[in-house]
């Protein structure tokens, strides 16, 4: 009787220790990214023979605790939040670009160009005016090159950014079919894998907020990743994605090395990267393209009509033209060097024989009424930017709360509880020190046996 009490309560001793160094694994990792807390299983043990009474306990399994729809929704939750604030990010950078109203915007500067005609208009034979009036052009020319510049220089980086999370989540992919692996053979052979799957779940999170991928997970322990029905990890093996631009239609992809397939992204960092190289971006470069050929075509088609002050035609002497030669465009836009040279060449007169008439002139400073004017195209732009951009944001703000929101419901079932930690750990304190007392106990009276015989 006294062995099978001392069984039982030694597997006892060597279930709760067991159980005590669960809790203080979790406790030790209660705030390590990716860490899903463990719980010892405790079941009855076989009674060992001779005994056909009495089975103590075992340690069955050191199980990670998690919910799988909880998970999935933490993951697509960091998706969207990420897709979104990358989506901000862009847009905002954008705004800056064009900071209105300020006194010494765009805007403004069109403000002044258009005044300058009329003071060209009040006094058509002096030079003075029509120097202030390419020098005010030339202001525009170099704003809109400026800007033209600068959502390039977005662009560029943008696509960088790009090119970085590919190659980052390329070297994930490849880590996590590692992991895969390792997990695989781990479990095979009976062996505690739970610190690589919470290495996984570390790595499967990040590709979440990057990429946006889903996760399924085999009996055999791997987790296949994937973006819609391309698959980026299956068992051990990993598939990397690289940046490709169209050459034909400009629009650039994720596409997978293996075959050249394009992923269909449509959260994570990527898509609002991808959503600001495709969408945002060549928007507002359109429709500052739309000022700069407004501003010249406005301009050079009112001069075409009036005549210099020598009676010549106001079509060879037109404000703006292409830097290139082709179309006129923001980063292509210049002031034409002829009337930098002689601005009284400019066409102010609306008479090949009143040289010094300034009507044509006057109807220049009247263009900022147009309707289809570069005003107008300046304001739409700057008003559709801003919409979009507020937008974005208060999508960002949602999406980043909605996504706290999933990761705190996760958290509550897979997450370290340190108090409830805590809780455990003083049963299995009691448990053990109740079952010292047992084995003790049973030692004294097997000592006063022996005595009485």
């Amino acid at each position: 009787m006294s062995e099978i009490g001392l069984y039982i309560a030694g597997s006892g001793l060597t279930a709760q220790q067991e159980a005590m160094d669960s809790v203080a694994q979790n406790l030790a990792n209660s705030n390590t990214p990716g860490y899903i807390q463990e719980q010892a299983q405790l079941v009855t043990s076989e009674a060992p023979a001779p005994f056909a009474a009495g089975a103590g306990v075992r340690v069955a399994d050191i199980s990670q605790v998690s919910n799988a729809i909880y998970q999935a929704s933490d993951l697509a939750g960091r998706a969207a939040s990420s897709g979104a604030q990358a989506l901000s990010q862009t847009l905002s950078a954008l705004q800056s670009f064009f900071p209105e109203p300020s006194s010494s915007g765009f805007a403004a500067q069109l403000s002044s160009f258009w005044s300058s005609w009329d003071t060209v208009s009040q006094n058509p034979s002096t030079l003075a005016p029509r120097t202030v009036v390419v020098a005010q052009a030339g202001q525009l020319v170099t704003e809109l090159n400026q800007m033209s510049n600068d959502l390039a220089q977005t662009a560029s980086d943008t696509r960088s950014s790009l090119s970085n999370l590919a190659s980052q989540a390329t070297l994930q992919l490849s880590q996590v079919a590692a992991l895969n692996a390792s997990i695989t053979a781990g479990r095979s052979a009976g062996q505690d894998v739970s610190s690589l799957v919470d290495q996984r779940n570390a790595l499967v999170e990040d590709l979440a907020s990057s990429l946006g991928v889903t996760v399924r997970y085999q009996p055999s322990g791997s987790a296949d990743l994937y973006i819609g029905g391309a698959n980026l990890v299956q068992g051990a093996g990993s598939n990397g994605i690289q940046v490709q631009t169209d050459p034909a239609t400009g629009k650039t992809s994720l596409v997978l090395d293996a075959g050249g397939m394009a992923l269909d992204v449509t959260s994570g960092s990527a898509s609002g990267l991808v959503n600001g190289l495709n969408g945002q971006i060549p928007a507002v470069v359109h429709q500052l393209n739309v000022v700069a050929e407004d501003l010249a075509s406005s301009v050079n088609g009112q001069l075409a009509g009036g005549y210099t002050t020598s009676g010549t035609s106001g079509a060879a002497f037109p404000m703006f033209q292409s830097s290139s030669g082709g179309p006129i465009s923001a980063a292509t836009i210049e002031v034409n060097p002829a009337l930098v040279a002689n601005p009284m060449d400019i066409a102010a007169s609306s008479s090949p024989v009143l040289g010094n008439d300034g009507s044509n002139a006057q109807a220049i400073a009247e263009l900022y009424n147009s309707s289809s004017g570069p005003d107008q195209a300046y304001r739409s732009l700057i008003g559709d930017l801003g919409s979009a951009t507020q937008a974005a944001q208060e999508q960002s703000k949602v999406a980043s709360a909605l996504s706290n929101s999933a990761i705190e419901l996760n958290q509550s079932v897979s997450g370290v509880n340190t108090n409830s930690q805590e809780i455990s750990l003083v049963g299995y304190q009691q448990a053990f020190q109740a079952l010292g007392n047992v084995v003790s106990t049973i030692n004294t009276a097997m000592q006063s046996l022996l005595a009485a015989t």
